[in-house]
């Protein structure tokens, strides 16, 4: 590596920051186009966005599925999902970590309605979308799955629910399409939806 008299690395030091800058471009472009709940999410779409090339967006994302899974992480940072999830796993006990659970679902969930949709239809046509879906870092599953297994550990599972089963079942209770359909469709507030699923939660896992 050639050094310089102004510290050796500033070619290389540029090169980072002109890629980080062109990744970062990228995702605020990515991440529009899901939120507005963009069917046709796609590499070129994103490069328009950009204001850059097709070819500068491959040279970051191999393929549309990861170009996908990192546009939900960036929103996901940018809405502060995983502070709230640390909140949910430091909550003094499991049903108090269900409650914090379903809030944080909830608020998460109606903020990103049109991500959820935009995200469900790339899944169900684009298999590499679901390979890198398949592959990506812990976040609302893993937590769902944490908490349920706290409360079985804790005993406060129903006997005869077990942890996954649990899991499955916060899932389809706190939905994308039920939190629509409360905060849309009847017009209640996020508290009054956080409160009126935390009691289906509740009835639906936790022992009398």
């Amino acid at each position: 590596m050639v050094s310089t008299e102004n510290g050796g690395d500033a070619p290389e030091q540029a090169g980072a920051t002109r890629a980080d800058a062109t990744r970062a471009l990228l995702l605020a472009a990515a991440a529009e186009a899901l939120r507005e709940g963009d069917a046709g999410f796609s590499m070129g779409e994103v490069a328009r966005r950009a204001g850059v090339t097709r070819q500068a967006v491959y040279l970051h994302f191999r393929h549309r599925g990861e170009l996908l899974v990192a546009a939900i992480a960036e929103i996901n940072a940018e809405l502060g999902l995983e502070a709230h999830l640390r909140e949910v796993m430091e909550a003094p006990s499991g049903p108090q970590a269900l409650d914090r659970l379903v809030a944080t679902l909830v608020r998460h969930g109606a903020r990103t309605r049109a991500v959820a949709r935009a995200l469900r239809r790339h899944l169900e046509d684009d298999p590499e979308a679901r390979a890198a879906w398949a592959r990506r870092g812990p976040g609302r599953a893993a937590a769902v799955r944490r908490v349920t297994r706290r409360l079985g550990a804790e005993g406060a599972l129903r006997d005869d629910l077990a942890p996954a089963d649990a899991a499955g079942l916060v899932t389809a209770i706190v939905s994308a399409d039920a939190i629509e359909a409360l905060v849309e469709g009847r017009g209640w507030s996020l508290a009054r939806t956080a409160e009126a699923l935390g009691r289906a939660v509740r009835a639906a896992l936790l022992a009398p």
